[in-house]
């Protein structure tokens, strides 16, 4: 399996190494292995046996929704600046993907878990997770680069929580707040404002990292909640927030912290069984 993936890997850079040639008087290496690729406008799939075309189609259905749905949401502010809406996608359907995943337009989606998601035995219990991974693509925060994806992420999971019709990591479509509030409260207290980067990147067990991203997305539905979506999308671009809502960051996260400890002193129950 290690070397058929491996193979994959060579075989599809080959195959994205000859769509840049094209034109350019050079052609790269014939692929090892049969790699192909599902078009549409603004769109490819590139996948390999076991993975079918049929498959394939369905996934870009997955993607084209996950799009339309995710811009529907950003376009109700007017400050989400539209400059990515058009970016061509490439999907990846990859053996060598242990998780969903996205680097710049593209998203690298496990093999395993996509022929998982087809299975006529378990189909509509497995998430591709692929509108967390679109809105990566749609939106980029202007922390991403330099600071890390605590913004970026914390959209991308309640967009994902929001928007998709499958229950997915980390909160498996219960409520964000609830679920972090629980999570934390299992865990012995919530993950420092400094530290959810650091335990996504690094986790040091599996639910500091279910809790970095449940934090994040709390915190992201907390400030589009109280603030609304234009003031929220103007922090998530930059400025400010005591420009935007005259409170700054470690204010804000003091805040949230808060109405999470009141939810835990609700004893809203033990919603942490996740689905099989």
């Amino acid at each position: 399996m290690h070397e058929l993936r491996s193979r994959f890997r060579r075989a599809s850079i080959a195959v994205v190494a000859s769509i840049a040639m094209v034109g350019h008087g050079s052609a790269a290496a014939e692929p090892e292995v049969e790699i192909r690729t599902f078009s549409r406008p603004g769109l490819d799939v590139v996948y390999a046996a076991p993975v079918t075309e049929a498959m394939a189609s369905r996934v870009a259905d997955r993607v084209e929704q996950a799009k339309s749905r995710s811009l529907a949401f950003l376009r109700q502010s007017r400050v989400y600046p539209d400059d990515r809406a058009e970016v061509p996608i490439r999907v990846l359907i990859d053996p060598d993907a242990p998780a969903p995943s996205q680097m710049r337009s593209t998203i690298f989606l496990p093999q395993d878990r996509v022929l998982a998601f087809f299975d006529e035995e378990v189909e509509g219990t497995v998430s591709l997770a692929i509108t967390h991974e679109v809105v990566h693509v749609l939106a980029v925060s202007a922390y991403r680069r330099e600071q890390g994806r605590f913004f970026d992420d914390g959209l991308a999971v309640f967009l994902q929580s929001e928007l998709d019709d499958l229950p997915a990591y980390p909160n498996f479509h219960r409520g964000l707040h609830i679920v972090t509030a629980a999570a934390a409260r299992a865990r012995g207290g919530l993950l420092a404002l400094e530290d959810t980067e650091s335990s996504r990147r690094n986790p040091p067990d599996r639910e500091a990292l279910r809790l970095a991203y449940l934090q994040e997305a709390s915190f992201t539905q907390h400030l589009i909640e109280r603030f609304g979506l234009d003031a929220y999308l103007r922090i998530y671009y930059g400025e400010s927030p005591d420009d935007v809502v005259g409170s700054t960051l470690v204010a804000l996260d003091g805040e949230w912290r808060a109405f999470i400890g009141a939810l835990q002193r609700s004893d809203p129950g033990d919603p942490l069984d996740e689905p099989g």
